[in-house]
């Protein structure tokens, strides 16, 4: 294995170290990593769903209550 035969004389570059100095704003980054938010404008709602046709479409009204779904 010619690549760990000098492997003590060979040069080693230390793994950078990063030192927290701002914790305020180091939590409000973490908070904000798996935020996403979406603007969408009224037009775009409105043009989204499909016009009311008066008829039941979808689940029916009566459900069992979510506490005996087991």
């Amino acid at each position: 294995m010619p690549y760990k035969a000098n492997e003590p004389r060979r040069h080693k570059i230390p793994k950078a170290r990063y030192r927290v100095e701002n914790w305020a704003a180091y939590d409000a980054s973490l908070r904000r990593r798996g935020d996403l938010t979406l603007w969408v404008t009224p037009e775009a709602i409105t043009a989204w769903t499909p016009p009311k046709t008066g008829r039941r479409v979808g689940q029916r009204a009566t459900r069992t209550s979510p506490s005996r779904w087991g």
